[in-house]
């Protein structure tokens, strides 16, 4: 899953990364602060502002999370690595 604070996370892909995360499976969710509205059904609301606030204290807004719950890959570097490239999703 690709997770993006305030943003969807597909606008930050270039055509081959999109690519690259859909032939995994990958899913684009864009997170919410409470208050804001959802702009897609993919979009999930920070209830309680932690997910954000660790975004924000690690100077990323785009996260790739795999199934595990491990951060894989953040903002300026999200192409698929080498090693998920020859996974099946």
């Amino acid at each position: 899953m690709l997770l993006g604070a305030e943003v969807d996370p597909a606008r930050r892909l270039n055509p081959e990364q999109m690519a690259a995360w859909k032939r995994l499976g990958a899913r684009f969710v864009a997170l919410r602060a409470v208050g804001q509205h959802a702009r897609s059904d993919s979009d999930l609301i920070d209830i309680d502002g932690k997910m954000i606030a660790w975004l924000e204290r690690n100077g990323v807004d785009v996260v790739a999370v795999r199934p595990d719950k491990i951060v894989m890959a953040a903002s300026g570097n999200l192409s698929v690595p080498a090693l998920a490239s020859g996974v099946a999703p």
